[in-house]
């Protein structure tokens, strides 16, 4: 379909657990300024975050998914009333979709697969709704298989929208005609606009920011970091900071303990805000992903823009989001990691990178990035 067949689109956009509000709010936002697309976006009240996003972002929200669950304490509870309450939501969603007429029904993430599949097949099959699924991974975190259903959406759905060209080879090739790559993209333009660099030494030689999982490998980077200190850096500073489960907090503080690292690493369990994230990102001289596996990350767009370089692993799309210049590539591994930190640290020192070395930085605006959706949407 041509864009001038069409002249208004209307979308509904489903993420039931507001899983990547830093995506989907600025990304909505930007769509529904444009002329010819009308975005619904259905979700859930699950972020500990949604508030700044209603502060600060405008569309046209409907949370009719999990609005009081999240604020039950007990794990079984709360997956009790989910299982419970979800099919409802997914009815609300078909009653909707029946009154609105929406072209496109686009799931950014699933649910309970189930109820998942069930919904799309009646979207698809009965209401005749073109289906976008937006892939960031193939397989779950922490998962060796699909779960039950997910390939039969697959299946169903007319376009699948993947955020790295690793994510897009990750999936089976009878899938290869569907896929359409829209890169991550710089999704904090607005937030780093606002934020105001503080020029004031820094504070820090390393900084590890973000929700701290097992598969983001701060093991290595502690590691690592002993390497450096065994070289006589012994007035290395580290901080990683984010919010983590208290068995692994305490896994890795026993980590760094054993190390004899105290007065080197800091370990904080915070979830962050923006300006705090970005404040700590910006007084540090170098970032550090040192994942295990990884489709794509958000965080070297920040990093980027705060005129930090990093260092991360040479693993899944990571790659993909390298920019010459002002990023390494480590393997995995700790040897690796404590070398291209090392050499890293010294460019920062003899002034081979510096505020000038970012000012070329273009990888993925995201201006760029919301035109992909927009021809998308009008293309289906």
């Amino acid at each position: 379909m041509l864009l001038s067949d069409n002249p208004m689109r209307k979308v509904f956009y489903i993420d039931p657990n507001n899983m990547v509000p830093n995506i989907n709010y600025p990304l909505l936002e930007s769509l529904s300024k444009r002329n010819k697309i009308e975005i619904r976006y259905f979700s859930g009240l699950t972020s500990s975050i949604t508030d700044y996003y209603d502060k600060n972002y405008s569309l046209n929200t409907n949370y009719v998914f999990f609005n009081f669950i999240h604020k039950l304490k007990n794990g079984f509870v709360r997956k009790l009333f989910k299982s419970v309450l979800y099919p409802i939501s997914c009815l609300i969603i078909l009653i909707k979709a029946i009154y609105h007429k929406p072209e496109i029904i686009h799931y950014n993430w699933f649910g309970i697969v189930f109820y998942d599949l069930t919904t799309i097949f009646i979207l698809k099959k009965i209401l005749r709704k073109k289906i976008i699924l937006t892939q960031h991974n193939y397989l779950q975190h922490e998962k060796n298989k699909l779960r039950f259903g997910e390939n039969r959406i697959f299946q169903l759905a007319d376009k699948i929208i993947c955020l790295s060209q690793f994510i897009a080879n990750s999936l089976p090739v009878n899938l290869s005609k569907k896929i359409s790559i829209i890169e991550h993209g710089n999704c904090y333009e607005t937030e780093i606009k606002n934020f105001k660099i503080v020029n004031e030494s820094k504070k820090y030689d390393l900084v590890f920011v973000g929700n701290i999982r097992k598969y983001k490998g701060v093991e290595i980077l502690i590691e690592a970091i002993e390497i450096l200190i065994n070289n006589d850096s012994k007035t290395l500073r580290a901080i990683i900071v984010g919010k983590i489960t208290n068995r692994y907090f305490q896994s890795l503080s026993n980590l760094i303990e054993k190390k004899s690292l105290q007065k080197n690493i800091f370990l904080k369990n915070e979830i962050l805000s923006y300006t705090k994230m970005f404040q700590i990102i910006s007084n540090s001289k170098v970032g550090v992903l040192p994942y295990k596996k990884a489709t794509q990350s958000g965080l070297p767009y920040i990093f980027y823009s705060l005129n930090v370089p990093i260092v991360m692993s040479n693993v899944g799309g990571l790659p993909e989001q390298a920019e010459k210049g002002i990023s390494l590539l480590s393997e995995p591994n700790a040897k690796s990691m404590a070398k291209a930190i090392e050499t890293m640290l010294e460019d920062v020192k003899n002034d081979t990178i510096n505020a000038n070395s970012f000012s070329k930085f273009q990888k993925y605006p995201w201006e760029k990035t919301i035109k992909k959706y927009e021809k998308l949407y009008n293309t289906i």
